[in-house]
Formats: structure tokens, C-alpha cells, sequence
């Protein structure tokens, strides 16, 4: 099952492993408020983060897995 959801503690590692070989910053990821993983049944092939400005926002640290 296919499912976007908010990261948890235990997704962490994935998330800076992805951003990591898509040869994005891993800096400042943990500090936004939303942070989302697409899943793929148990395994986490995408990641997105939010950073807040009021009532807008940036959208940063996106990447996927190639499928």
C-alpha cells in the first residue's frame, strides 16, 4: 500500500539516507515542524519537509527513490 504520512522518530535515518544520496542537505531537516514520508508498503521511497514562514511555507529537502 502506497501512503504519504508524517515521519516519525524511526523514520529519521531513511530520510537523511535519502537526502543524503540524492546529494541534498541533510541541515535543518529536523528541525521543521512537517515532515512527510511516502511509503511503499513497509519502505520509505520519498521524503518532503516543510518549513513554516507564518502562514506560508517553503518546501524543501523533496526526493524520491527511482522506481
Amino acid at each position: 500500500m502506497r501512503a504519504i504520512q508524517q515521519a516519525t522518530g524511526a523514520d529519521l535515518s531513511r530520510v537523511l539516507e535519502l537526502l543524503r544520496e540524492s546529494g541534498l542537505t541533510s541541515e535543518g531537516v529536523t528541525e521543521h515542524q512537517e515532515l512527510l514520508v511516502a511509503r511503499d508498503g513497509d519502505r520509505i521511497v520519498g521524503c518532503a519537509a516543510l518549513e513554516p514562514y507564518g502562514e506560508q511555507g517553503l518546501l524543501r529537502s523533496v526526493t524520491t527513490v527511482a522506481a
